[in-house]
């Protein structure tokens, strides 16, 4: 892992200087290099034919050369008519693993350096049921692994997360748009609790907060998530600096989470980008070795500190943090400005959950008009 670290600080500006001049010439891919893959990845402006956006070349991050064999590879994939064929490293054996018994091992070792109970768990049932697999160690296997379980069953979920784990400490690569499909196809989950729009904070109220922070860093923090509806952990996932139309890329896995991947996020309010000086943030400082559950709490603890119960007298007895959350979701369905442009599916896919997750959580409590208005919309998009 420390090598991969080494390798994308030295690259780093070299992919931000050849990114820039792809978007010279008007090119619609884009290099990405991660510390969870020791490949250099393509990112499409829009989506491959498989529908993802983002996948891993053949090309290594550390390899002299590779980097503008990378850009040679975004130009030439503009012009091909089926680009992922260029990327040469279809259904390809694990970078590091020869026998699926090394990928059951890694996850062991990692959920042990967790402090992770999976003796007797359904770990262990899945690192048994990876040491037998035969074969070459590839991602697609794992995917097909977690598609033979039942939909409708907790061992599909487990699965699952089984599968972020091993995306976590193997820097396995799986297309998002898979994902997703996964996910929504999964029909065992916990009920969603509906929120109720009468215990969210106005923006007024999100302001006068955001405003009394004395810690520039928290500040910044919760000025994110309040201009981005991000996850508390979340602000320690932000990889990419705003852009000129003031969207920010999430990746979860850049911190080990495990939680939801990677992400585009559109902002709510552009002025509250200048008002709390986020283009030129500090953030709070953070063990990377933690994982989601404590990094939220860390981030709660300071909500908690913060919080000032005069500025906000409407907001639910007992505050909570994902209530700013709440309120960037609230708004993407009832600000004219976004109600009859953004659809349902794009407002779960920058919150980063699924569709009926979405549906569940938000739209339950819309006011009458509104909960029409999102319904034409659906019809609209499923005619």
């Amino acid at each position: 892992m420390a090598s991969r670290v080494l390798g994308r600080v030295k690259c780093r500006d070299s992919v931000s200087e050849l990114n820039n001049n792809l978007k010279r010439i008007g090119s619609r891919h884009r290099i990405r290099a991660t510390i969870q893959s020791p490949r250099i990845q393509i990112r499409a402006l829009g989506r491959f034919e498989d529908g993802s956006e983002i996948r891993t070349s053949a090309l290594l991050i550390e390899k002299e050369g590779d980097l503008e064999k990378a850009f040679k590879l975004c130009i030439e994939m503009d012009e091909a008519d089926a680009p992922l064929t260029l990327l040469g490293i279809e259904d390809e054996t694990l970078p590091g693993f020869t026998a699926w018994s090394a990928l059951g091992l890694t996850l062991q070792t990692y959920l042990d350096k967790k402090g992770t109970k999976w003796r007797g768990q359904a770990y262990d049932t899945h690192i048994r049921q990876l040491n037998a697999f035969t074969g070459k160690v590839t991602a697609q296997k794992l995917m097909d692994w977690v598609e033979a379980s039942n939909p409708k069953s907790a061992d599909r979920v487990r699965r699952i997360g089984t599968l972020k784990k091993l995306m976590i400490c193997a820097g396995i690569d799986i297309p998002n748009r898979w994902m997703e499909r996964i996910k929504d196809e999964t029909k065992f989950s916990i009920v969603t609790k509906a929120v109720n729009p009468r215990t969210l904070p106005t923006d007024a109220q999100i302001e006068a907060f955001v405003d009394s922070i004395p810690n520039r860093a928290w500040q910044c923090a919760f000025g994110f998530m309040a201009v981005y509806g991000l996850r508390p952990h979340e602000v320690f996932c932000i990889s990419e600096e705003i852009d000129e139309q003031g969207l920010i890329e999430i990746n979860s896995m850049k911190v080990c989470l495990g939680k939801e991947g990677w992400r585009y996020v559109q902002p709510r309010r552009l002025d509250w980008i200048k008002r709390w000086n986020l283009r030129n943030a500090t953030l709070p400082r953070f063990n990377f070795k933690h994982e989601a559950k404590a990094l939220g709490k860390r981030v709660t603890q300071q909500f908690a500190r913060y919080r000032d119960q005069e500025l906000a007298p409407h907001w639910r007895v007992n505050q909570r943090t994902y209530d700013i959350r709440h309120a960037y979701a609230a708004a993407l369905h009832t600000e004219a400005k976004f109600k009859k442009k953004v659809s349902i599916d794009q407002a779960a896919d920058w919150m980063g959950h699924s569709t009926k997750v979405h549906k569940d959580t938000y739209l339950r409590w819309l006011s009458k008009s509104s909960a029409k208005d999102a319904a034409h919309r659906l019809a609209e998009e499923l005619a």
